[in-house]
């Protein structure tokens, strides 16, 4: 999220922190997030970003984005999520496999954390239409 001359400033908030929603009052809260964190560059809003998920999720264990969507890993379980969007994990994964792909590196060496649940359905649900 880039907010454009809110508070007399431009902000970026590019992993939207504290925005809930897409109510001008859940964007505005972001926006002030922001503001508050002096993210006036984008480089201000990435590190700042970065800290956030480090301090908050990653050093809980909330390591991958479907940890940080599903908080399966830390007590209490199911409160501590940073997304609202129940698509971010896919979303988010096929935009990072697009990245690698695109700068040539799918070939390269990667660690998978992936849960395994007890009592699934032996096949899959179909992914919803809308």
């Amino acid at each position: 999220m880039v907010i454009i001359n809110t508070y007399g400033r431009t902000i970026y908030n590019l992993f939207n922190i504290n925005v809930s929603g897409n109510t001008s009052a859940g964007i505005l809260a972001g926006a002030r997030y922001a503001y508050d964190k002096e993210w006036f560059t984008p480089e201000a809003s990435i590190r700042g970003g970065a800290e956030f998920l480090k301090d908050k999720y990653i050093s809980k264990g909330q390591s991958i984005l479907y940890f940080q969507k599903f908080n399966v890993v830390y007590n209490p379980l199911y409160e501590h999520q940073y997304m609202q969007n129940i698509r971010a994990a896919n979303d988010e994964g096929n935009i990072i496999y697009n990245s690698y792909k695109n700068n040539g590196i799918l070939n390269s060496h990667f660690e998978f954390i992936i849960p395994v649940y007890e009592n699934m359905p032996s096949t899959a649900c179909p992914r919803p239409l809308t």
